[in-house]
């Protein structure tokens, strides 16, 4: 879709065409750029790398291209030449961004972007857009990435059925209808909007998703013990390992002699650590919810 713009700078579609999750890849994309303009001003060039990785792997091509896929491939060639204007539009500039940092990567993409052009080294640096900040719309696509991230988590502890779905309370169907299509895309389940979780059908189990009380469908072959053994016993590595992280940062004779990277690896592990203990409690709570 990128090459259709090869000769030619990428174009954005006008505010009015543009979808949630375009809005939502702009702003994030102004964020990325402000935080790394003053990175860079302020010689801070390790945070400037990690706004940009931040960015560029997450946002961009985890988030934002999964929600465009289907436009980029199934919509009408209208449609499909707005989002694919959108994603190169972010790319390019991206990739000015990234250059300090990763200068031979970029420059072969930049040349492979527009064969026959000028290096990217005489590009311009991106210039601000303030215009395209959205908090409202920021937050309501955190929703989504929230709710996506807890179904797909616990997808994988009770397993995917064949009508696999999620209700969620109509009173937030205005919150909901506009992202129903990659909502149910991203997460293999349908979406139900119910005047009340206990009109669930079927065998599910209650949860919260994205801070909504929400009810997911569970497939009638899930067995509730063996998954809350093993649930428990993970949960007693991850605890055995948090000790020893917590022990090593407690050590002053660690921290004083270790390399910096080797503490900043350490913390964050514990970190890593943390959260997945946080989430497999989570679950653990919610499989004795279940199965009582």
């Amino acid at each position: 879709m990128l090459t259709a713009h090869r000769g030619g700078r990428p174009s954005l579609p006008s505010e009015e065409e543009r979808t949630l999750s375009e809005r939502w890849l702009l702003s994030r994309h102004q964020a990325c750029l402000v935080d790394v303009d003053r990175a860079f001003e302020e010689y801070r060039f390790a945070d400037a790398a990690q706004a940009l990785q931040r960015f560029v792997w997450s946002e961009l091509c985890d988030w934002a291209l999964e929600m465009e896929k289907g436009r980029l491939y199934e919509a009408s060639a209208d449609q499909r030449h707005r989002a694919a204007g959108v994603v190169a539009w972010v790319l390019e500039r991206s990739l000015r961004l990234l250059h300090p940092i990763m200068p031979f990567v970029t420059e072969e993409v930049w040349q492979r972007f527009s064969p026959g052009g000028t290096s990217i080294v005489l590009a311009r640096w991106p210039e601000e857009h303030p215009e395209h900040h959205d908090a409202d719309i920021e937050d309501k696509f955190q929703i989504l990435i929230d709710i996506t991230t807890q179904v797909r988590r616990n997808r994988a502890l009770v397993g995917q059925g064949s009508d696999s779905w999620i209700m969620v309370d109509a009173e937030y169907k205005d919150l909901l209808e506009p992202v129903r299509e990659a909502l149910e895309r991203l997460t293999g389940d349908k979406l139900l909007l119910g005047t009340s979780i206990a009109e669930a059908p079927g065998r599910f189990m209650s949860l919260r998703l994205g801070g909504l009380p929400a009810a997911m469908s569970v497939p009638e072959r899930f067995a509730v013990t063996p998954a809350l053994a093993a649930r428990r016993k993970r949960l007693a590595d991850v605890e055995a390992k948090l000790a020893q992280s917590e022990a090593k940062l407690g050590n002053e004779s660690f921290l004083s002699r270790a390399k910096a990277e080797a503490v900043e690896r350490e913390r964050t592990k514990h970190g890593e650590l943390t959260a997945e203990g946080e989430a497999v409690r989570q679950q653990i709570q919610l499989l004795e919810q279940f199965g009582s």
